[in-house]
């Protein structure tokens, strides 16, 4: 809220439909009031908050699930323009080779992952972190019997640029695919778990 009022107050052109009624109305026609006072449990103060969404339905509420984007979208314009900006040359990744030791960092740190508790470990749905751990988890195999995991198919998909349902339809079919020039195997389960 801190933020919201900031930019209501600010000469800057506000980008959310709050900030934006907050200009055209005015603050004197808001307020800020806290219904409910939770312990620091992101799980329930996630459960507090949709309660709240599903009894009020507030129309400057865009998001309908409390800790999740979905239901977001972005306009034409927007989806065009980021379209534009990001192209080919443009994108910030362009031309970018994650190299061997990056990846073999990346695989070990989701390792060390899957081994700690977490409040969001297991969460399928809305519960779910943005980028879906707690989903499927994939483990890609190459041809040299290198290893690469990922917290979810949202997640491979991201570190292959590929589609998501190329991940997806290729998962557990224990055939190889080309993935950027290069063969892999995909699996939901590791491969020592697999072969048993």
């Amino acid at each position: 809220m801190v933020s919201h009022f900031y930019y209501a107050n600010s000469d800057n052109i506000g980008t959310t439909i709050l900030i934006r009624a907050m200009k055209k109305y005015g603050l004197n026609k808001f307020s800020l009031g806290i219904f409910e006072l939770c312990e620091k449990d992101a799980i329930e103060c996630v459960k507090l908050e949709q309660k709240w969404i599903d009894h009020y339905e507030p129309s400057y509420n865009i998001l309908k699930i409390a800790g999740s984007s979905f239901g977001f979208t972005h306009s034409i314009n927007t989806i065009n323009k980021l379209k534009e900006t990001l192209r080919k040359g443009n994108h910030p990744k362009f031309g970018y080779t994650t190299s061997d030791e990056t990846k073999k960092a990346i695989s070990k740190g989701i390792k060390e992952y899957l081994k700690n508790d977490n409040a969001f470990k297991g969460l399928k749905s809305k519960l779910s972190p943005q980028y879906g751990i707690g989903g499927a988890l994939v483990f890609c195999y190459n041809e040299k019997n290198e290893e690469l995991i990922f917290p979810s198919i949202n997640a491979a998909r991201q570190h292959f640029k590929v589609r998501w349902t190329l991940i997806k339809n290729n998962l557990d079919t224990n055939k190889y695919t080309t993935i950027n020039d290069e063969n892999w195997i995909l699996q939901s389960l590791p491969r020592n778990e697999t072969q048993n």
